[in-house]
């Protein structure tokens, strides 16, 4: 007999494709911010096409502030807002400190650099990490930072924020 949706305290652990996109949503965003002040390519002289180190750095300092400043102030980054999901505290349920925030995210810039050209599949592979944890939905991010991500309750209810 199956034990029913995932749960975390009183709320459900949010799914998986509720994640996907609501990570699709937040790329988007900071992709648009960096191409909007960055070249979006460089040619060199055996006519390949290479992003400069800088704009790769700068993509990973635009998604850390964006990531960081959503979920610390609001629990919610554009993306979490529009698919009805928010980060949580996991002991107590309320708005992750901003500590909290920033160790998700840079868990994730961490992986994103240290692979370097293969950043954006290590940055894939440690958000796929909460979807390996059927009982609890909690990756690597959310282990290391002590959080949840959970669906937004009826009506806009934040929850005790």
């Amino acid at each position: 007999m199956s034990a029913g949706p995932a749960r975390h305290g009183h709320d459900l652990v949010a799914g998986n494709g509720q994640r996907a996109l609501a990570r699709l949503i937040d790329f988007a965003i900071v992709m648009t911010v960096v191409v909007a002040f960055a070249p979006s390519r460089v040619v060199t002289d055996d006519g390949a096409i290479r992003l400069p180190r800088w704009v790769i750095l700068v993509t990973i300092a635009v998604f850390v502030v964006y990531e960081t400043v959503g979920v610390a102030w609001r629990g919610q980054t554009v993306g979490k807002a529009a698919t009805r999901i928010k980060v949580v505290d996991a002991a107590s349920g309320r708005r992750p400190a901003a500590i909290q925030a920033s160790l998700r995210v840079l868990v994730v810039a961490a992986a994103w650099v240290a692979l370097g050209s293969f950043g954006l599949l290590a940055m894939i592979l440690v958000y796929l990490t909460g979807a390996l944890d059927r009982s609890t939905g909690r990756g690597l991010p959310d282990r290391v930072a002590g959080t949840a991500v959970v669906q937004i309750r009826a009506h806009g209810d934040m929850g005790p924020i």
